[in-house]
C-alpha cells in the first residue's frame, strides 16, 4: 500500500440536516462544546469517507497552484448557509449561589485604594469590639410594600478598655432610634455605615446590648442577592454577587458585615397572609397575633458569620426524617410550598449520600440539623437551613445531587471555617465543589468519580481563562473575578490535586483537622498551609507556591524512556520527563507523579515518582518488560492535559473521543485482535527547537500525543480542529485571521524532528475565518500539533518520488518490501537517509526489481530512499514511513 499525497483542500460539503440547518459534522462539535465531554455510545456517520479524496502529485500542486481563488469560491457559495445556522446559547448552572447564565453576569467593580483601606478597617473592628449574639425582631406582614420594620439587639463585649462608639454596618433603611437599655445614644448614619457613640466606655470583660430601630425596603444586588419579595416569598440570601464586598448582611439588620465576626442569632419573625417563617436554629415558641399575623422565634446556639444569618418565610410544609450518619443520627428537614413539597423529597432522594460523603472526608457534622428550604433565586449555604431554588425540582437527580452536595459541603468549608477576606473565596468554595465530585464518588465509585473530575477540568482548561478574563492565581483573587470560574471549578481542580499530593488517608486527616483545631474561625493561604502542613507532616509550600499563589497549569509529558534487565527477572525503566507550563510564571517543584507501567496481558502496575522543574528524571522497577509507560494514566492529578483511553476491537465510524477534542474511527483490524489506544491533549506548546526547514511556527497552545499498544494490522484515522477566529482562541497564535500556511505536523517522539504529517487532508473551509479541520487518513502513534509554514516546501519534500517505486507496507516496522520498474541501468544499491540528511542505512541490491530491507533496528520516523545505479547514479527515490 503506497503512502497518499496529502490534499490541502477538501471541496467536500457536509449535507445539512433539516431538522437543524446543520451539518452532521457541526452538530456534533456543538454538542462536544455544550456538554464538555459527552459519552455518546452511538454511532455516528460524519460523512468522513466522502472528505478523503486520494490525490496524487500533479492533481495536488494543481490544487495547490488555486488554492486561493478555490477557497473564495467556495465560501461565496456556502455563505448563506453558514449565516443561516443557529447559534446556541448555553444554560450553564454554577455551584454556590446557584444561577443562571453566569458568563452574563456583570461583573463587580475592583476596589479603589480607599475602599480597600476602608474594608480593612472594617475588619479590624473585631479586635476592639467583639458581638457575641444578635437579637433580631422583625415584622415582613407589608408584603405588598416589600417594607420590613424592625429592631436588632446586639450583645457585645470590648477587647480594648476606653472605647468610645461602635460602628455598624446597615445599608440604606432608615434608622428611628438607637438604645442602651432605657438610654438614648447618639449615632450619625450616611446610608452605609451607622457610627453610635457610647454614653460611657465599656468595661473590658463585661456585656452590653444596645438596640436599634429602623425601617425601609431591603436592598438587593443588581444581579443575585439581598432581600426579596418575590412570588409569595420573603426571604434573603447575605452575598452580592456584583457587589464588593460582597457581604450582605447589613441590607436587612446593622452588624460587623464581614467574614470574620461571628456570633449566635435568635430571629421573631412576624408574618401575615398565611406565610410562616422556617428559620435557622430551633423554634421555640409561636404566637397567633390575631387575624392571619403570626410570630415564630427561633434560636441558633452555634456562631456564624453575618452573611449566613437568613429568615425565610411562606406558606412552608415541612418534612422531617432521621438519616443514619457515619457518626450516628443526622436530623434532616426539608421545606417547601405544599404543591413543591413531595417533588422536593423525590429531588432530595440522594441527600443521605452526599450526608454520608461529607462526614467520611471532612469529618461529624456541627450543626443540629441538615436543612432545606425551597425559595426562588438562588442556593447559599445557609446553616440548617440552605437556601434553594424551587425551579431545580425539574431538573434531573444528577444536577441536583452536585448542588445538593455543593452546598452541603459548605456546612464545613464556609460555615465551620471561612476565608479573611472575599480574595481569598476559593478556600470555601473550592472544598465544597469538590464535595460534589466526592458525592458522585461515594455515589458511582471511582471510575464516575474520575469522569467528573475530568468534565470539570476540562471545563476550566475551556474556559475559566475566558469568563473570568484571564489566568488568575487562585489567591488573591481580583475583586471582580472572585464568584468566577477560576474560584469553584478551578477551586475543585486544586483540591484535587491536594488529595492527590498527601494521598487519601492523609488527605482525610488534614482537612478534618483542620475543622477540628480551627472551626468557627478563618484562614488565608499561609493559614491554610501551615496548619495543613502541621496536622499532616507534609510540606505543602511548593503546592501552595504552584497551585494556590500562581495562575495557569503545569503538565508532564514523557520525552524518552529506555528499559533494561537489571537481573532476578526484574527491569528497570528510566524516564526523562519534561513539564510543560500554560500560562504559569514558574515550574512546578516537589510534584508526586504517578508513573503506570502496562505489562503483556494489559495489566496496569502504578508507581508513584517525585518530579519538579524543567526536566526530571525517574526509575521504576518491575518483574515484566513494561509494553506501555504512561503518567498519571488514573487521574490522580489535573494539569494542564486532558487524556482519553480506549480498548479497540472492531472496525468503526469515525467517532469524538472525549476530553481530547479528536475524533477516530477503526478502518482494519485482525479479526480477533484488540487495542489499547490512548489520546493525550497537551494543553501547552510542543517543543518548537526540532522542526524541518520549511516549519516557520509551531502552536504556543496545545498538541496531541497517540499511543497505545497496537497489532499488526491495525488502520485508524482521525479528524482535530482548528481554532483561531477569536483572541481567546486556542490556535489564534497560527490562523488569527489567516489560515493559508497552516499544516498538521508530527513526530514519532521527541527524539526526532517535527514534520508535516503524510497523509491528512486540510477542511479549511474559508481560509479567512479562523477555523477549519485535518482529517488524518492515516493515524500514526506519535505526537500532533498545528504549525504555520511554507505548505509548498513541505509537500515537495514528501511528494517528488518517482512512480516507478512501489514501498510496502506503510508505514513500514520490521521490513520495507521494494519494487521497480527494471530499466537499461540496474539498480545496485537502495541508500536510506533520515530527514536530516544522515546516512541511515546501505544495502546492496541482487535482484534486478525488488529489494527487501529491515528495518527493525532504525527509530521510527521519515526516510528517504534512494537507488543507486553503477558510478552512484541516481535513477529514484521515495519517502518512506517507519513506525514501530
Amino acid at each position: 500500500m503506497s503512502v497518499k499525497k496529502m490534499g490541502i483542500l477538501s471541496m467536500t460539503m457536509s449535507i445539512p440536516d433539516g431538522s437543524k440547518g446543520q451539518s452532521l459534522t457541526t452538530q456534533i462539535y456543538n454538542v462536544q462544546r455544550a456538554k464538555g465531554s459527552p459519552r455518546i455510545d452511538k454511532n455516528v456517520n460524519c460523512g468522513d469517507a466522502a472528505s478523503r479524496p486520494d490525490v496524487g502529485s500533479a492533481r495536488f500542486f494543481a490544487i495547490l497552484a488555486h488554492h486561493r481563488d478555490a477557497m473564495k469560491t467556495f465560501y461565496m457559495t456556502c455563505l448563506a448557509v453558514c449565516m443561516a445556522l443557529p447559534s446556541f446559547a448555553q444554560h450553564d448552572y454554577e455551584g454556590c449561589h446557584f444561577f443562571r447564565n453566569m458568563q452574563h453576569m456583570p461583573r463587580a467593580k475592583k476596589l479603589t485604594p480607599a475602599q480597600q483601606k476602608t474594608l480593612q478597617n472594617s475588619i479590624l473592628r473585631s479586635d476592639t469590639i467583639d458581638i457575641l449574639h444578635y437579637e433580631i425582631d422583625i415584622d415582613v406582614t407589608r408584603y405588598n410594600q416589600m417594607q420590613i420594620s424592625a429592631n436588632t439587639t446586639l450583645t457585645f463585649t470590648p477587647l480594648q478598655p476606653d472605647v468610645e462608639s461602635i460602628t455598624l454596618d446597615l445599608y440604606q433603611l432608615t434608622v428611628d432610634s438607637v438604645k442602651q437599655g432605657n438610654e438614648a445614644l447618639n449615632y450619625t448614619y450616611d446610608d452605609e455605615l451607622l457610627h453610635i457613640q457610647f454614653n460611657q466606655s465599656p468595661v473590658v470583660g463585661e456585656t452590653y446590648d444596645l438596640t436599634v430601630w429602623y425601617r425601609g425596603q431591603p436592598h438587593a444586588d443588581p444581579f443575585w442577592g439581598g432581600f426579596y419579595f418575590a412570588n409569595n416569598y420573603i426571604y434573603n440570601l447575605g452575598i452580592g454577587l456584583t457587589t464588593i464586598p460582597p457581604n450582605f448582611g447589613k441590607v436587612w439588620y446593622p452588624c460587623f458585615d464581614t467574614f470574620v465576626e461571628r456570633a449566635t442569632y435568635t430571629y421573631h419573625v412576624t408574618s401575615a397572609g398565611g406565610r410562616l417563617a422556617v428559620c435557622q436554629g430551633d423554634l421555640f415558641d409561636e404566637i397567633e397575633l390575631g387575624g392571619d399575623t403570626l410570630r415564630r422565634s427561633f434560636h441558633l446556639a452555634t456562631p456564624i458569620p453575618s452573611y449566613l444569618s437568613a429568615i425565610a418565610v411562606a406558606n412552608y410544609d415541612v418534612h422531617s426524617y432521621v438519616h443514619e450518619g457515619v457518626y450516628g443520627d443526622v436530623e434532616v428537614q426539608l421545606a417547601a410550598k405544599p404543591a413543591n413539597l413531595n417533588g422536593m423529597i423525590n429531588t432530595f432522594q440522594e441527600l443521605g449520600q452526599a450526608i454520608d460523603a461529607c462526614e467520611y472526608w471532612w469529618g461529624p457534622m456541627v450543626w443540629n440539623r441538615v436543612g432545606y428550604i425551597y425559595t426562588t433565586a438562588g442556593a447559599l449555604e445557609i446553616p440548617t437551613n440552605i437556601a434553594y431554588p424551587e425551579f431545580m425540582v425539574n431538573e434531573n437527580l444528577n444536577s441536583n445531587g452536585r448542588l445538593i452536595a455543593h452546598e452541603l459541603g459548605h456546612y464545613w468549608w464556609g460555615d465551620v471555617v471561612t476565608m479573611i477576606r472575599h480574595n481569598d473565596m476559593w478556600i470555601k468554595e473550592g472544598p465544597a465543589e469538590y464535595s460534589a465530585h466526592l458525592f458522585f464518588e461515594w455515589r458511582d465509585g471511582r471510575e464516575g468519580f474520575i469522569e467528573v473530575v475530568k468534565d470539570n477540568h476540562l471545563f476550566v482548561l475551556e474556559n475559566a481563562h475566558i469568563q473570568d478574563n484571564g489566568f488568575h492565581p487562585m489567591s488573591p483573587m481580583p475583586d471582580e473575578h472572585i464568584y468566577g470560574r477560576h474560584t469553584y471549578r478551578k477551586g475543585a481542580s486544586v483540591l484535587h490535586n491536594l488529595r492527590a499530593y498527601l494521598g487519601d488517608e492523609l488527605f482525610r486527616q488534614g482537612m478534618q483537622a483542620i475543622q477540628e483545631h480551627l472551626a468557627f474561625s478563618n484562614m488565608d493561604p499561609t493559614i491554610f498551609r501551615d496548619s495543613l502542613s502541621v496536622y499532616t507532616g507534609y510540606d505543602l509550600t511548593s503546592f501552595f507556591d504552584d497551585q494556590i499563589l500562581a495562575p495557569g497549569f503545569s503538565t508532564f509529558v514523557i520525552d524518552s524512556l529506555e528499559t533494561a534487565p537489571a537481573g532476578n527477572g526484574e527491569y528497570t525503566t528510566q524516564l526523562f520527563i519534561q513539564q510543560k507550563l500554560r500560562e504559569c510564571p514558574h515550574y512546578y517543584t516537589n510534584v508526586p507523579l504517578e508513573v503506570t507501567a502496562m505489562d503483556a496481558n494489559w495489566v496496569k502496575h502504578n508507581f508513584m515518582v517525585m518530579v519538579g522543574d524543567q526536566y526530571s528524571q525517574a526509575s521504576i522497577t518491575t518483574n515484566f518488560e513494561p509494553v506501555l509507560v504512561t503518567l498519571n494514566s488514573n487521574g490522580l492529578l489535573n494539569q494542564g492535559r486532558t487524556d482519553y483511553e480506549m480498548t479497540v476491537s472492531s472496525t468503526g465510524v469515525l467517532f469524538p473521543r472525549p476530553y481530547v477534542a479528536m475524533r477516530t474511527a477503526t478502518d482494519a483490524i485482525n479479526p480477533g485482535d484488540s487495542a489499547f489506544v490512548r489520546f493525550e491533549h497537551q494543553w501547552a506548546g510542543p517543543d518548537n527547537h526540532d522542526v524541518a526547514f520549511y516549519i516557520d511556527q509551531m502552536s504556543s497552545t496545545h498538541f496531541w500525543t497517540v499511543d497505545g499498544i497496537w497489532p499488526d494490522g491495525l488502520e485508524m484515522r482521525g479528524r482535530i480542529s482548528y481554532r483561531g477566529a477569536q483572541p481567546t482562541d486556542l490556535d489564534y497564535d497560527l490562523v488569527g485571521g489567516n489560515e493559508q500556511s497552516i499544516m498538521l505536523v508530527w513526530r514519532p517522539d521527541a527524539s526526532h524532528p517535527w514534520v508535516i504529517h503524510p497523509d491528512y487532508t486540510l477542511q479549511a473551509g474559508n481560509l479567512f475565518d479562523g477555523t477549519g479541520q485535518m482529517a488524518i487518513h492515516r493515524l500514526l502513534k506519535g505526537q500532533y500539533s498545528f504549525a504555520n509554514g511554507d505548505v509548498s516546501a513541505a509537500v515537495a519534500s514528501l511528494s517528488t518520488d518517482d512512480e516507478h517505486i512501489r514501498a510496502w507496507p506503510v508505514p513500514a516496522n520490521e521490513q520495507l518490501n521494494l519494487s521497480w520498474r527494471d530499466g537499461e541501468k540496474r539498480v545496485q544499491q537502495v541508500v536510506m537517509h533520515d530527514v536530516k540528511g544522515r546516512q541511515m542505512l546501505v544495502y546492496p541490491v541482487s535482484e534486478r526489481s525488488n529489494a527487501t530491507l529491515s528495518t527493525g533496528g532504525l527509530p521510527a520516523g521519515w526516510y528517504r530512499i534512494t537507488l543507486l545505479g553503477p558510478d552512484q547514479q541516481r535513477l529514484g527515490a521515495k519517502s518512506i514511513l517507519i513506525a514501530h
